[in-house]
């Protein structure tokens, strides 16, 4: 059997079910995806328990600590690099002069 059979078999018996044969299907896939949403947070380091309709708002809120994550880093590179331009001139000279890379005795 080629894939496009199985697909299209699969498409046909789908089709042909009853409201109350794909209800449990329908339930197999709500919990499988609250399962996959329960894991994503886990994998993210949130241990948020997800229930029902809370699941949409848990993983809005996953998302939102990663931004703050994100944007938390951001402030502290732009602080660093705020401290370091307020260094008097000799340390920033110092400084330049280690990061640059020396060839053939030549700055």
């Amino acid at each position: 059997m080629t894939q496009t059979v199985i697909v299209r078999t699969i498409g046909e018996r789908w089709r042909s079910l009853d409201e109350a044969g794909k209800a449990e299907y329908k339930r197999r896939q709500e919990a499988d995806k609250l399962r996959y949403e329960q894991e994503l947070l886990t994998w993210s380091g949130d241990d948020l328990e997800l229930t029902g309709a809370d699941s949409a708002t848990a993983v809005d809120h996953s998302k939102a600590l990663k931004n703050e994550e994100r944007e938390e880093k951001k402030r502290k590179r732009e602080a660093e690099k705020v401290r370091f331009l307020s260094l008097p001139w000799s340390a920033l000279r110092g400084r330049l002069l280690k990061s640059v890379v020396v060839r053939g005795g030549r700055l």
